[in-house]
Order: C-alpha cells, then sequence, then structure tokens
C-alpha cells in the first residue's frame, strides 16, 4: 500500500517540533558530573552494570591503568627472581613443584 505524500513529509516535521520542544522544556543534556556518572545512576539512582569488586563508581579510575610489564633485570640485581608463594605447605610445593619440572614430563 503506497504512503500518501502528506505523510512523508509531516512525520519528519512533527518529530523536529516535538524535539524542539523537549529540548527547550527540559533539555536533552545533564551536567557534566552526572553524565561522567552515568545516566543509570544520574536518572535512576542504580547501577547499570555490576562487574563486580564491591567498588562505586566514584572508586573506578576514568583512565585504564597501564598494563603491567615483565621485568627484564631482577631487582636484587643479582641475575635472580624470587618467588614468594604463600598459603600451602612448603613440602607440599616444593613436591608438586618438582613433578612439573621433571623432563620428559607430560
Amino acid at each position: 500500500m503506497p504512503v500518501p505524500a502528506g505523510i512523508k513529509v509531516e512525520t519528519p516535521v512533527q518529530t523536529e517540533i516535538l524535539v524542539k520542544g523537549i529540548d527547550l522544556v527540559w533539555g536533552f543534556c545533564l551536567d557534566s558530573r552526572s553524565e561522567s556518572e552515568g545516566l543509570d545512576r544520574a536518572e535512576h539512582g542504580e547501577v547499570g552494570f555490576d562487574y563486580g569488586g564491591g567498588g562505586t563508581v566514584e572508586e573506578v579510575p576514568e583512565k585504564a591503568l597501564p598494563e603491567p610489564r615483565p621485568a627484564l633485570v631482577p631487582p636484587d640485581g643479582q641475575g635472580r627472581f624470587t618467588v614468594v608463594v604463600e598459603g600451602p605447605d612448603p613440602a607440599r610445593l616444593r613436591q608438586a613443584w618438582s613433578e612439573l619440572c621433571q623432563a620428559g614430563s607430560a
């Protein structure tokens, strides 16, 4: 069914009038603090995405933190790195490490 010519012209004009009216009365923009905080929190008082971690919006950094880089030289300057593993029994840790380091093990 063809669309009458008047509707093709009226719809964009009516939409433009509605948009201008809303913009004049209420506006479409928030203040900069509300924009950076997010519309969910500013408009509805809730968080749209919960990424866990228990942090609040204020605790999340705005810029991404730099990626850790591998150390090229040990910090002690003696050519050896030290690995500290806390928690397991040292004898069990030594046994597991020895099993992993066996030549030809799969």
